[in-house]
């Protein structure tokens, strides 16, 4: 299906199955990032996804200088009520996960089950401090810096590629170059503006103790699963957030942060058990719906 926009927002709605599924992208990454899941999910004929740029990534405009998890949560709701979609599965990764979060905070009525990868709740705790503001800081303000070149004349510059190689093949994929460089195939360049706009959400962003009683009394289905040598997240968020909100855990002990790439066919299969476990217990056994073989 082509592309479309909403408010701004470039979505992709592919399928016509029953299971309605959306996938969620993390800092700065764009929809085409899910290529190993929607090329795996869509073989089946019982799958409905939702591809979507989260503000400020991909062809995704901003509408002001400084964004928040909010706004991009906001916006899900926006394009679902838009879609006329009532509930959906959800993947999120990273960044992507913390906006379920929030959809699971304050409109759990949207979900039926959420998958969090290398996620939490609390920015300050989650991230490998050292690590992140060494590797990480930098590497963004170096991308906003050079991305001015690209912010005024419209086209990718080449110390950005560079900068993003480097940064992708040593935190994301722990120094796996053909993930890193496959990873880059997928991503699109990105403004200055994009740049602050996401990256001052993802500083912001936390979820109180209160609410996330208040996701555990909802009882949504949820898996969490992270990567065991993820440089940008503690896998230790991952375990914190499993007690706050009584998720199971599943541990990829291979696996660094953006695992949709790096262990996509192990991912695919758990996400494909869970999902449909979930789909069948809600459905099938009330008589709603059957499944296609």
């Amino acid at each position: 299906m082509a592309s479309k926009f909403h408010n701004g927002i470039h979505y992709k709605l592919i399928g016509n199955g029953p299971i309605k599924l959306c996938f969620v992208s993390g800092l700065m990454a764009t929809m085409h990032t899910w290529y190993y899941q929607v090329k795996y999910f869509l073989e089946s004929k019982n799958f409905t996804v939702l591809l979507l740029d989260n503000r400020g990534s991909g062809q995704s405009c901003i509408l002001n200088t400084v964004g928040s998890i909010d706004d991009m949560t906001k916006d899900i709701i926006s394009l679902l009520d838009h879609l006329k979609i009532e509930r959906m599965h959800f993947v999120g990764i990273s960044m992507g996960g913390m906006i379920l979060l929030n959809l699971l905070k304050d409109n759990g009525n949207y979900v039926e089950s959420t998958t969090i990868i290398n996620s939490g709740f609390n920015i300050k705790k989650i991230m490998r401090t050292t690590d992140m503001i060494k590797n990480g800081c930098i590497t963004y303000l170096n991308l906003a810096k050079n991305s001015l070149y690209s912010y005024v004349y419209g086209y990718k510059t080449s110390e950005n590629e560079n900068t993003l190689k480097t940064y992708y093949n040593d935190m994301a994929f722990n120094n796996t170059k053909k993930y890193s460089d496959k990873y880059l195939k997928l991503s699109e360049n990105q403004t200055y503006s994009d740049y602050i706009f996401q990256y001052s959400a993802l500083l912001k962003y936390r979820i109180s103790d209160e609410s996330l009683r208040k996701i555990k009394e909802k009882n949504i289905p949820t898996i969490i699963i992270c990567g065991f040598n993820d440089k940008v997240i503690k896998p230790e968020s991952s375990m914190d957030l499993k007690e706050k909100i009584n998720a199971k855990l599943f541990l990829f002990k291979k696996s660094s942060h953006l695992m949709n790439i790096q262990s996509h066919d192990k991912l695919n299969i758990l996400l494909k058990q869970f999902i449909y476990s979930t789909f069948l217990h809600n459905n099938i056994i009330n008589n709603k719906i059957t499944l296609k073989t």
